[in-house]
């Protein structure tokens, strides 16, 4: 039987491998772990934190704990009962290395402390790690979250997290600020949006500069400050100039940040450079559209939570029909909860009865026109770039991006396709069709951009 220390490294290679796991999360979580003892029926584990500030033990055991007991079990040939204890943990007994007590690292937010903290920060009670449902559109950015969350200030400083609507941003912004709460009641942390950020300058510059001293003082004293839909400050030179100075002061003393964008940030065009330069310090995490697995797992969490039947055919239907973003799935799922009070779901009545969720390209036809103008628009490309010979790849991802749509949502030949994107042959649209679709499977902005123009398409 080959021995567990020394294939541990090879093992901890394999959890990635076998798990998909992302870079962040094999590199925060999986590659610091160390084995302390093993003995005939358990391996005790050391996490790569102390116990004071620590991603807590139950955390290791919700996420990776079948994972690493599999890869050891078929590394090994023998199954051992993993046992994860922290790292200034001199004991290797399991009665003092089980450490699972809820009140040393709880899992919802509770006690007096903790609720006045959560007063402060504007947190949604329900945005938390434990119900972010995580897939492959969002494994990277969860990690970077989680990493940030354990580490806030000195990882990752700032986050920034963009995708296109209802993919999950604020939820996952907002369980960082519940989890450094959990873990640190006295942490000042603060969700706003954008929008509300602007609104509160304003009405403090009118009032004078006490008023306009005290926004100040508020802001920059934060611990940790999460700004919602960032893009809304384009164009707002006090709004940008004030989160200028803030982020730059809390960034200096090494106080955490995040910040949610529905696009990166050298796309937001009429944002200040120096702003720019600042969101791209940290790290920048892209969150695509949930692919079906994503969705039936969401719908199947959100159905468990309201009590309701998980039904394999609803939830199937349901996964497959609801495409555009979690917020609809979650509006579904609302509007059946309350049907299924007074009779059971069945296919049938979830037909019935969520038919304004489903997206209108089940039943509206789209033209290769409106897939065009919704392309050039998204791109800020006009209908002669497409049409041109420009070669630059400002103008060739988005005529790439069009004959790839006009291919899947349309039933027009080939011929007819080249026709519309510049009177190309059939064989250009073949090879902007294949080239399209491989980079959706290897880049998730690839994916997230061809998502977020079908979801634009589907609602006009």
């Amino acid at each position: 039987m080959p021995d567990l220390k020394t294939e541990w490294s090879n093992i901890k290679a394999k959890i990635k491998e076998d798990f998909d796991l992302s870079i962040v999360a094999y590199n925060n979580f999986i590659k610091p772990l160390d084995i302390k003892r093993v003995s005939d029926e358990n391996v005790f584990i050391v996490i790569p934190f102390n116990k004071d500030d620590s991603i807590d033990i139950d955390y290791y055991n919700k996420r990776f704990l079948n994972m690493i007991q599999i890869a050891i079990a078929e590394n090994t040939g023998h199954e051992y009962e993993v046992i994860f204890i922290n790292n200034n943990n001199e004991s290797s007994s399991p009665e003092l290395n089980l450490n699972n007590n809820k009140e040393d690292f709880p899992v919802q937010n509770t006690g007096e402390n903790l609720s006045k903290g959560l007063s402060y920060a504007n947190l949604k009670e329900e945005y938390t790690f434990d119900d972010f449902v995580v897939g492959k559109n969002n494994d990277f950015a969860y990690s970077a979250a989680v990493a940030v969350a354990e580490n806030p200030g000195f990882l990752y400083n700032p986050l920034f997290l963009y995708g296109g609507p209802g993919v999950g941003k604020t939820h996952l912004m907002q369980a960082i600020g519940h989890y450094i709460l959990m873990k640190n009641p006295s942490m000042r942390v603060l969700y706003v949006t954008s929008e509300q950020f602007t609104n509160e300058l304003i009405k403090a510059i009118g009032r004078g500069t006490q008023d306009t001293d005290n926004f100040k003082k508020k802001y920059r004293n934060l611990d940790v400050l999460l700004i919602d839909d960032i893009q809304f400050i384009q164009g707002k030179e006090s709004t940008q100039e004030e989160i200028f100075h803030t982020l730059n002061e809390l960034h200096a003393s090494n106080r955490a940040i995040v910040i949610t964008s529905d696009k990166p940030p050298k796309d937001l065009k009429t944002l200040e450079e120096r702003l720019r330069s600042r969101f791209e310090m940290g790290l920048m995490a892209d969150i695509g559209f949930p692919n079906y697995e994503t969705r039936a797992a969401i719908l199947t969490q959100n159905f468990k939570k309201n009590g309701m039947p998980v039904k394999d055919d609803i939830i199937d239907y349901i996964a497959s029909n609801i495409t555009s973003n979690i917020r609809e799935l979650t509006g579904a799922t609302n509007k059946l909860n309350l049907i299924s009070k007074n009779r059971e779901l069945t296919l049938e009545i979830v037909k019935e009865n969520i038919k304004e969720y489903i997206n209108e390209n089940n039943s509206r036809k789209i033209t290769m026109d409106d897939i065009i103008n919704e392309v050039c628009d998204y791109y800020s490309v006009t209908r002669d770039d497409i049409n041109s010979s420009k070669r630059s790849q400002d103008i060739t991802h988005p005529r790439q991006v069009a004959t790839y749509l006009c291919r899947i949502l349309t039933d027009n030949s080939q011929e007819l396709i080249g026709q519309a994107v510049g009177k190309r042959d059939h064989s250009t649209v073949i090879n902007s069709f294949n080239k399209i679709s491989k980079e959706i499977t290897n880049n998730p902005r690839t994916a997230a951009e061809i998502e977020e123009i079908k979801s634009r398409l589907s609602s006009k």
